[in-house]
């Protein structure tokens, strides 16, 4: 039964839920993650783990504790549209290529800068 004392978003799902992120993102399990991270570096010194699944454990650490930094960051980004600082740059068509000379300078030396025996 729902009570008219308690305050809207008090239930009982929410509190378990706000628990379980505080467990999940909380300074244990980040002292976990580092000691994990470092044993599995370890490991990769020793040659016993591969060097794929090391860097998979890595990444895996980063998603889980990046994870609201970046949602965060591309719902701001969706929600302001592009920046006002961006470069716009002009629609008339393809760069120009770089201007490439055919003959080499007058002074070209192919073997300036080698070492070897001056005469």
């Amino acid at each position: 039964m729902i009570s008219l004392y308690d305050p809207p978003g008090s239930s009982v799902l929410v509190a378990a839920v706000g628990w379980i992120q505080s467990l999940v993102l909380g300074s244990l399990a980040v002292s976990v993650a580092v000691i994990a991270i470092a044993a599995v570096g370890f490991l990769m010194l020793t040659g016993r783990v591969s060097y794929r699944r090391g860097f998979g454990a890595v990444i895996g650490c980063f998603i889980l504790f990046a994870a609201a930094g970046v949602g965060a960051g591309f719902r701001k980004s969706l929600a302001t549209g592009p920046a006002s600082d961006s470069i716009v740059l002009p629609s008339s068509g393809p760069f120009p290529g770089p201007q490439v000379s055919s003959t080499p300078p007058a002074l070209y030396d192919p073997n300036a800068g080698v070492t070897g025996q001056s005469r």
